[in-house]
């Protein structure tokens, strides 16, 4: 059997074809329900909580980093809380309002992200996402678009899509 770190199957196909599972997963913090998604669930939560993303959306640096303020090890030991004590935690040292809204946002950029497919930046380095239109503008019809930031020179780029199919990118290119 694959170890937890391992990830055994696509986590960005998953995340296109299972997002409201995925999510749910989380929200409940049921690791049984990814394995049968057919990926790991440490590998979706590194997937997910990225440094860029914790970085922009909470007073930490890392996703450990979270944990370990909230008194835990992994993501999984959170189950144990009571969802309000949870939530306040989230509250207070993020820019969401509870814990199912941080796992949507995360799941919702990621998701977004590997709708657009694979992008760098222009200088040639690796890009993470950091928030998407589904998280600053829920419901906007015009375009759907997703903030990137490089892990190479930490440059921000954009890359949009148009109900039309009509793509940008800005600061990014296409891999």
């Amino acid at each position: 059997m694959a170890s937890e770190q391992e990830s055994v199957g696509d986590v960005d196909t998953v995340l296109r074809e299972e997002r409201e599972r995925v999510e749910t997963a989380l929200v409940e913090f049921a690791p049984d329900l990814l394995r049968r998604l057919g990926v790991a669930p440490d590998a979706v939560v590194s997937d997910l909580f990225t440094p860029a993303f914790v970085a922009a959306a909470t007073d930490f640096a890392d996703f450990e980093e979270f944990l370990t303020v909230a008194g835990v090890e992994s993501l999984w030991d959170l189950g144990r809380w009571l969802d309000w004590v949870l939530d306040w935690h989230v509250l207070g040292n993020t820019r969401f309002w509870s814990w199912e809204w941080m796992v949507h946002a995360a799941v919702v950029v990621q998701a977004t992200a590997a709708e657009i497919g694979p992008v760098r930046c222009q200088c040639g380095g690796p890009v993470t996402p950091v928030t998407a239109s589904d998280v600053e503008e829920p419901g906007r019809a015009d375009s759907r678009w997703v903030e990137y930031r490089c892990t190479a020179c930490d440059a921000t780029g954009r890359a949009s899509r148009a109900p039309d199919g009509t793509e940008t990118f800005d600061g990014l290119e296409r891999v």
